[in-house]
């Protein structure tokens, strides 16, 4: 990543994304060896012991009512443990 932050100083954006996805990437595959999964994607249900909402907006359809509209931070648990909690925009019912 201090690669990528040199690399940003005078190469092209285009040239930098490819390489910080792919540690992403690996860091995703990372976490998932360790029984590490992610918690918190726009669409699912909320449920205030695994999200934060930060804030909520008007649902422009009944169905959206307490799901999640927008991921600021991707939450993490492992097992039933939370390790941090996912801060969520709420669609608001």
């Amino acid at each position: 990543l201090k690669r990528a932050l040199e690399a940003a100083e005078t190469a092209e954006p285009s040239q930098i994304v490819p390489g910080v996805e792919a540690v992403l990437a690996a860091l995703e595959r990372n976490l998932e060896s360790l029984g590490i999964e992610p918690v918190g994607a726009p669409g699912d249900k909320f449920d205030p012991d695994l999200h934060e909402a930060l804030t909520a907006v008007p649902a422009s359809e009944p169905e959206q009512a307490e799901t999640i509209a927008e991921v600021f931070q991707t939450g993490f648990r492992k097992g039933e443990r939370l390790i941090r909690p996912a801060r969520v925009v709420v669609y608001q019912g």
